[in-house]
């Protein structure tokens, strides 16, 4: 009966944080002179790992195009933190960043931009999450 109970508790836990708090969607970007779109979707290889689509343009054409994938996570009751790095083209340097999100966006701060980005695109910065 104990087993039971511990059970329940931690599914009951586990189904109200899924709930609570979602960071798959597509969300908009407009800073330093860049705008763009970012689309976060669950993997179907790999369970509970979040997938990044990437795009930024500046005003002057220069653009970032990320494909990136989730290798850390860290929970809690208002935001999830995401660590991750892009998928590189042969011979180009990936980008690695973590992405904080909250309930009406994210922010995205870069550690290594890669090679997948113009001269003067970026992607850092705040995101607003788009409502359906």
């Amino acid at each position: 009966m104990k087993k039971i109970v511990i059970c329940l508790a931690s599914l009951l836990c586990s189904v109200t944080f899924a709930h609570a708090f979602n960071p798959v969607g597509s969300y908009t970007y407009k800073e330093k002179g860049n705008k763009g779109k970012m689309v976060v979707t669950q993997s179907g290889e790999v369970p509970n790992v979040l997938i990044y689509k990437i795009t930024t343009v500046t005003s002057s054409g220069s653009d970032c195009d990320i494909d990136g994938i989730e290798y850390d996570r860290i929970s809690a009751a208002s935001s999830i933190e995401s660590m991750v790095a892009s998928k590189p083209d042969e011979g180009s340097m990936p980008a690695k960043f973590e992405v904080k999100f909250m309930s009406k966006g994210a922010e995205i701060v870069i550690s290594e931009i890669g090679s997948n980005c113009g001269v003067g695109a970026g992607f850092g910065g705040t995101w607003i999450k788009n409502r359906k």
